[in-house]
């Protein structure tokens, strides 16, 4: 399996509106992959990310219980920080 030079780690909290437009900015300009926390009703957002033609390239979660903003990217660094070049 090939590692992935750039990932893009973010916490997403009821951005339904801007959040294809970002997702697809970064996209094009190099990112390879998306890891993505949802906070709070993002079923929306879900159904955005559907659409998108790179939408295999986007990995949501979600938390049962809620963690500070620190933990996250933490988390998301453990996940993903040995799999590809840039975070």
């Amino acid at each position: 399996m090939r590692q992935t030079f750039f990932t893009l780690g973010a916490i997403v909290a009821s951005s339904e509106k801007y959040l294809p437009e970002w997702l697809t900015f970064h996209w094009l300009t190099g990112v390879e992959r998306f890891a993505l926390v949802l906070e709070g009703n993002c079923s929306g957002i879900e159904k955005q990310i559907k659409k998108l033609p790179f939408r295999r390239q986007v990995w949501t979660y979600r938390f049962r219980e809620i963690w500070d903003r620190v933990k996250i990217y933490d988390w998301l660094l453990g996940k993903f920080g040995r799999k590809t070049h840039w975070m």
